[in-house]
């Protein structure tokens, strides 16, 4: 098998942190090497105990420039006439530039999912902060 991954075999009594880490590592190179086209694999969050763990497995479409279209994106995909925000707006906050990538409707406090464009981290913000910035952001144009 070509893209086998080498696991310690030594008993384990008890699942810790740093166990699961590793676990969740070599786990994540074993899935660099799946291929499956128009599909983005990966390692979602993780639930554990002392003597059992739940990791998720994450499946996403691609769009045609090879996009990951996740949960938060088709969730704005859905609101987003409503909102008045779309994917990939711009806007300023804190000096720092950001692209709009998604929605969580669960969250009351900060829905809105924008990912920073120079460190390429995502972060979250109140919905009226983000259409008062993009608002201020075109009108600078």
């Amino acid at each position: 098998m070509a893209n086998a991954v080498e696991i310690n075999t030594a008993k384990v009594n008890i699942i810790t942190k740093s166990k699961l880490e590793l676990v969740r590592n070599k786990l994540t190179q074993a899935l660099e090497g799946v291929d499956i086209e128009g599909l983005n694999i990966e390692i979602g969050s993780c639930r554990y105990s002392d003597h059992s763990a739940t990791l998720k497995l994450e499946l996403s479409t691609l769009s045609d420039s090879g996009e990951i279209f996740t949960k938060e994106r088709t969730s704005l995909n859905e609101v987003s006439e409503m909102i008045g925000i779309k994917y990939g707006d711009e806007f300023i906050s804190s000096g720092e530039s950001y692209k709009v990538t998604g929605y969580k409707p669960r969250s009351r406090k900060y829905p809105i999912v924008a990912m920073n464009q120079q460190t390429q981290i995502e972060y979250v913000f109140t919905l009226s902060d983000v259409q008062k910035n993009i608002k201020n952001y075109q009108s600078k144009k």
